[in-house]
């Protein structure tokens, strides 16, 4: 964890950090990469679908989102992650159960992805709505978030492996 921080922060790798700021980025047409939208077939090359759905996601992180919260409407400021889904980081969820007695907290997620309808010369944007519960412990947790402290518009989205005990290793190999 502290080696994802450490890199995500950019103190590993300074250098190559401002090798890449002082970067000249181009912004090609992502439509020009459109084939055969006149017959209503349209067909991009593979990366097309995962770059289109991180722009308009990076666009709509920009701006603050109505989401229903029984009779009112709460007003959310959306985060994008590293994998280019959108997270509700600063407006928790929180339920209470009854019996027994515990909390549990979640933000919402909003994850896109580029799709063509039959005869139709555009992509659509399917748009994916789920939540992500906040774990209040490791164990079976899959994924961390992690907050940049000098880019608060992206979240180091990190996949969290779980391995074995070596006693719970050597007891499967010995039949226990």
């Amino acid at each position: 964890m502290s080696t994802a921080v450490r890199e995500w922060q950019g103190r590993g790798h300074q250098h190559a950090c401002s090798l890449l700021a002082a970067a000249e980025v181009e912004h090609p047409n992502l439509a020009s990469y459109i084939r055969g939208a006149e017959d209503g077939t349209p067909h991009a090359p593979g990366w097309f679908d995962r770059i289109a759905a991180w722009n308009f996601t990076q666009r709509l992180a920009h701006r603050f989102l109505p989401v229903p919260d029984g009779p009112r409407i709460r007003r959310i400021r959306w985060r994008m992650d590293t994998q280019g889904s959108l997270i509700s980081w600063d407006d928790l969820t929180k339920r209470t159960t009854l019996k027994p007695k515990c909390t549990g907290y979640a933000v919402h997620k909003l994850d896109f992805r580029v799709v063509t309808q039959p005869g139709e010369p555009l992509f659509a944007l399917h748009v994916l709505p789920t939540f992500s519960r906040l774990a209040t412990h490791w164990a079976s947790t899959r994924t961390a978030f992690i907050e940049q402290g000098a880019n608060k518009n992206t979240l180091l989205r990190m996949p969290i492996g779980h391995t074995t005990s070596s006693f719970t290793a050597v007891a499967r190999r010995a039949g226990g």
